[in-house]
């Protein structure tokens, strides 16, 4: 089954790179995407588990817009991992 995110096909055609952000602060998030915004890939997938404030919903929400205005397009993938995964 192929998901599409934006212009890009998970699941069809070639492999897709796909690159994390990890950072433990809105600044080291912000910094981290537009870095990758500067890169050819295809996706971005925060991490949200490694910052700091990811139990706050209003924090996650405020730095996600951040970070895909950063990205300036580029798809991103929000995933929360358990330290079990």
């Amino acid at each position: 089954m192929a998901v599409t995110l934006k212009d890009v096909v998970l699941g069809e055609g070639r492999v897709k790179v796909i690159v994390p952000i990890t950072g433990r602060t809105e600044e080291e998030l912000v910094a981290q995407a537009s870095e990758l915004a500067r890169h050819a890939l295809d996706l971005v997938e925060w991490r949200v588990d490694f910052f700091e404030n990811a139990l706050d919903t209003g924090a996650v929400l405020a730095v996600g817009a951040r970070v895909v205005e950063a990205l300036n397009g580029k798809p991103a993938l929000f995933t929360f991992r358990t330290k079990g995964e």
